[in-house]
């Protein structure tokens, strides 16, 4: 099979997950593409003004890929079965995710980018920062988020992980956990 045939096969089948990429008849992990920003665990929790940090060094940031390590949040404590990693597992935001990511100098949120964020038809879900990002729910154990086609420039900086509710300082009065996770981005 000629080159540009394997990659166009290769690029179709991974370009989902990003695992594998190909170059002069080779498969080359993009693991490596990947650079860890934390050195000890990034945790946020789900009220009182309580986001992780996390320190993204100067360059251009394609995305930011969040790795499940331990730890629960929800929305609503008063159901026993809502805990989830990145949300609240109950029916009206099962598969959102509850994550936003500002710059430590700012309250407006950098990602997930605002095409993700609840329709604004449904001006709760999106006051409060819930989003839907194709293939992910609160129990993926990774999520990553894109900066899409223009990637963010960082002069050195450090970034916030927000749980969105507490972000938004919107109905957190049932919240509860704290979650943690190792960060990664993607520089191009």
């Amino acid at each position: 099979m000629h080159y540009q045939s394997v990659c166009r096969v290769c690029a179709t089948i991974f370009a989902r997950v990003e695992l594998l990429t190909c170059h002069s008849w080779l498969f080359v992990s993009l693991k490596d593409r990947w650079k860890k920003l934390n050195s000890d665990p990034v945790c946020f929790s789900a009220r009182d003004e309580r986001p992780g940090r996390f320190y993204v060094p100067r360059g251009n940031l394609a995305a930011i890929k969040l790795v499940h390590l331990y730890g629960y949040v929800t929305c609503a404590t008063q159901m026993s079965n809502s805990w989830s990693y990145w949300g609240c597992w109950i029916p009206v935001v099962r598969y959102h995710v509850g994550v936003a990511i500002t710059t430590s100098s700012s309250y407006r949120v950098i990602l997930p980018l605002s095409r993700f964020i609840a329709p604004s038809g449904d001006s709760g879900l999106r006051l409060r920062k819930w989003s839907r990002i194709p293939g992910y729910s609160g129990m993926s154990s990774s999520l990553v988020l894109s900066f899409g086609d223009a990637p963010y420039y960082s002069s050195g900086e450090t970034f916030r992980l927000w749980y969105g509710e507490d972000l938004a300082d919107s109905t957190e009065s049932n919240n509860a956990g704290r979650t943690c996770a190792d960060v990664y981005g993607r520089f191009v």
